[in-house]
């Protein structure tokens, strides 16, 4: 059986978060070449899984989300990082500097990513993923807009999912093991670890090679790990998992690719001569909807 892309119908509900700040002036630290205005821009953020409710259809912000946002005109560059706090039900988005625009006579290129604290163009997968904070780190978004300062008061950034979500529900055999206890590490195989990007922010190359990284264990029988977009060859060791102090290694059963934005879904029915890996469903992040719901 061959996995197939399961055609989406996106409805999510669109977010749209603005935001407008203080004029900028020409003394302040960060470049001395600002222009000296503002530049308003909204991120948007609808249907997608974002860094909240990453194990379900989030469509918010969590209160402490840090994104990098920098303008590029030029030979000129300048940052701010973006913060959101939500409080009594109401959001909003802080900056740690002006932002404003570099050149009012240059186009700008400006570029949003998530986590804040990676690189520019370019993103290193985290091996350690174990817990729910943890495994946001891995959950890479970016997104850009290229024009000019004189044509556009406002700005807006889609932001995109990047990586890949493996989510695997488990059952392990009673008969094989007593007590069905459950494991107490799972790793998951990225096929690369280094991701770069180009002005747009889509991915030009995916290089490193393999990387084992730890899995979240999550609500009593599953686990989930990011992945870089990749191919998986039909019978290859895909996880391993520890159990009762002994790992046990989990091939993949067919030809697999796996796509940039997406949830990969499996189920896993694991016995002590046998370890049995079924494909799900394999959902787009972009206001993903279940098998069921497309018949």
């Amino acid at each position: 059986m061959i996995m197939k892309k399961i055609r989406i119908i996106s409805y999510a509900v669109i977010a749209f978060v603005t935001m407008s700040f203080a004029a900028c002036t020409q003394n302040e630290d960060i470049a001395p070449t600002w222009g000296g205005q503002e530049i308003d821009v909204s991120f948007i953020v609808g249907g997608m899984q974002t860094r909240t409710n990453i194990l379900d259809k989030g469509d918010h912000w969590e209160d402490g989300d840090s994104i990098r946002v920098q303008a590029f005109a030029g030979d000129s560059t300048g940052y701010a990082l973006f913060t959101f706090s939500n409080s009594n039900g109401i959001g909003r988005w802080s900056r740690d500097r002006q932002f404003c625009w570099l050149d009012l006579n240059s186009n700008h290129t400006i570029w949003a990513s998530y986590p804040c604290d990676c690189e520019c163009f370019s993103f290193e997968l985290p091996a350690e993923q174990e817990t729910l904070k943890k495994l946001k780190k891995a959950d890479y978004m970016n997104g850009s807009w290229q024009g000019d300062p004189y044509d556009n008061t406002t700005i807006s950034i889609q932001m995109q999912h990047r990586m890949s979500i493996v989510t695997v529900d488990y059952e392990i055999g009673s008969s094989d093991f007593e007590g069905s206890p459950s494991p107490t590490k799972v790793e998951v195989l990225s096929k690369n670890y280094q991701v770069k990007f180009d002005t747009e922010g889509k991915i030009t190359s995916l290089t490193g090679g393999d990387k084992w990284v730890t899995a979240h264990l999550h609500d009593g029988n599953k686990f989930s790990a990011i992945v870089t977009p990749g191919k998986y060859q039909a019978n290859e060791v895909f996880m391993r998992i520890t159990l009762n102090g002994k790992e046990y290694n989990v091939a993949i059963k067919i030809d697999t690719e796996f796509y940039e934005g997406y949830r990969h879904d499996f189920h896993l029915k694991m016995g002590k001569k046998k370890c049995d890996l079924v494909p799900v469903s394999e959902d787009n992040l972009s206001g993903w909807t279940t098998e069921e719901e497309l018949k």
